[in-house]
This record gives structure tokens, C-alpha cells and sequence, in this order.
């Protein structure tokens, strides 16, 4: 395998580089690089490009030129036109637009008002704008092919999305923190509203609680000996050191928001 020269590029005693030798030839090509530039392989030895023999001849087989073919100055011009027109792919962004003001002072007497870009990239820029270029040709072939379908499914996605939230489900399982308190000054009873009330510590030993709302109810240590809380609803509830003994619990909505299976007996089976 060929080892690939690398050049450097100087111009107004500011250097730009390494560059491969294809793109440097492509440069030269585009203008971008011209005989008032030096190029040299080492920092040391500068050379004007066009009396560099291997740029010379990477620049014919750019051209598609063979060895010993003669071309006269006319044809050479619109040659160097249209690889212009075939090679300059160069898109946005612009990368003198990152440059320096004093940067821009110091290339700007090798730039020609209103020609294309003068200044040579980084190999770095070059595979950058190539790559995005040949992105931005595949995102046009998507959006031209898929962009109907696409939008399609995604009005469908708004009005699934619609149904679903706007939809209420029967008999819902009521969860959540309970932001008004229920009807604390009533005593334990079946069926009582008790959410957000404050039960720490109360003494219900068999009481009949069947369903009640015990929503975010504090019921730490209280005497839940016996108690009846079949089907109660208990979201959020604070049992903390509750005593359960023989609590019934079947059908009744955990603190968790499970519901306690079938025979649940002083603890959510």
C-alpha cells in the first residue's frame, strides 16, 4: 500500500495543514490554493504549487488526463471550470465565519470579491462538510418518501393520545393523595369518610370500618384489633406500628393501591 504525501500550505507566512495530496490537488483545482501559496512537505523546503512535478500529475488524474496529453491553455480553463462546478459542494456553514477579525484581515488579500471561497479547509471541515452534505442528501430521500406516512402516524398518535386521556374507565380504583380532609368529627362507622384525618394512636378494636375512605389517613399505633376494613380504601395510609390483629381485609385497597386478595386477614395478601 502507497504512503500518502501530506502537505502543508502557506500563505501570508500562515501555515494551514497536512493535507492529503488528492485534496490538496482538488484545492489547486477549486482555486483555492494558487501560485501566490507556497506548499511544502517538511516546514522547511516551500514551493510554488505548479512547480511541484507530483502535484502536477495529482492534479491530471483529477482531471482525468493522461500522462503525456497535451492540453492548450483554453481547454484547460473550461476544464478547471466545470471540475469547479462538479467538486465545489462546499455548504454551510461558512468556516470563515468562525474566523478572528485579525484572521480575516490576514487572508483577505487572497480572497477575490464575489468569487467562491478561498481560504483551504482542515481535513477535518472537509470530512465534516462531506459527511453532513451526504446526510442532508439522505434526509431529503427520507422526507420525500416517508414524509406523508409519517404524518399520517403521527395524527393518528394525537388522537389515540386524545381518546386515552379524555377516556374514564368504569368503576376506577380511586388512588392518590387526598387533598381535602373527609368528615373527621364523625365516629367510626361503615362506609365513613375519613380521608386526611388524623386516627394516630385511636383505639378501634373491632370497629366496623367496611368500606370506608381512608385515604392518606394517619393511623400510626392505632388498635386495629379485629376490625372490619373489607373493601376500605386505605391509598396512602400511615400504619405505622398499627396493630392488624385479625383485621379483615379482603377487598380492600392497600396502602400501595393493590387490592388485598380474597381471606386477607391482618395483613394485604
Amino acid at each position: 500500500m502507497s504512503v500518502q504525501r501530506l502537505w502543508f500550505v502557506k500563505r501570508a507566512q500562515h501555515v494551514r495543514g497536512p493535507f492529503p495530496e488528492p485534496l490538496l490537488a482538488r484545492y489547486i483545482v477549486l482555486g483555492r490554493v494558487t501560485d501566490r501559496d507556497h506548499v511544502s512537505l517538511d516546514h522547511h523546503h516551500w514551493h510554488v504549487p505548479s512547480d511541484v512535478p507530483e502535484l502536477t500529475a495529482a492534479i491530471r488524474s483529477l482531471l482525468g488526463l493522461d500522462a503525456g496529453e497535451e492540453v492548450d491553455a483554453d481547454w484547460q480553463d473550461e476544464r478547471f471550470k466545470a471540475k469547479l462546478r462538479w467538486l465545489d459542494d462546499r455548504k454551510s456553514p461558512d468556516p470563515r465565519a468562525n474566523e478572528s477579525s485579525a484572521e480575516s484581515e490576514r487572508w483577505k488579500p487572497h480572497r477575490v470579491q464575489g468569487e467562491r471561497r478561498k481560504m483551504p479547509e482542515t481535513v477535518e471541515q472537509h470530512t465534516y462538510r462531506e459527511s453532513r452534505a451526504e446526510f442532508e442528501g439522505w434526509l431529503r430521500l427520507q422526507r420525500q418518501r416517508y414524509g406523508k406516512p409519517l404524518l399520517a402516524l403521527a395524527a393518528l398518535f394525537v388522537v389515540v393520545l386524545l381518546v386515552v386521556l379524555n377516556y374514564e374507565p368504569v368503576s376506577p380504583v380511586k388512588v392518590g393523595l387526598r387533598i381535602q380532609a373527609g368528615q373527621c368529627e364523625l365516629p367510626a362507622g361503615r362506609g365513613i369518610d375519613w380521608s386526611g384525618c388524623d386516627r394516630h394512636g385511636y383505639l378501634l378494636v373491632g370497629a366496623d370500618l367496611r368500606g370506608a375512605q381512608l385515604i392518606n389517613t394517619n393511623l400510626a399505633g392505632a388498635n386495629l384489633r379485629y376490625a372490619d376494613l373489607r373493601e376500605a380504601n386505605l391509598t396512602q395510609a400511615n400504619l405505622d406500628h398499627a396493630d392488624l390483629t385479625g383485621t379483615k381485609l379482603e377487598g380492600a385497597v392497600w396502602v400501595d393501591g393493590r387490592k388485598c386478595a380474597f381471606g386477607s386477614e391482618g395483613n394485604c395478601q
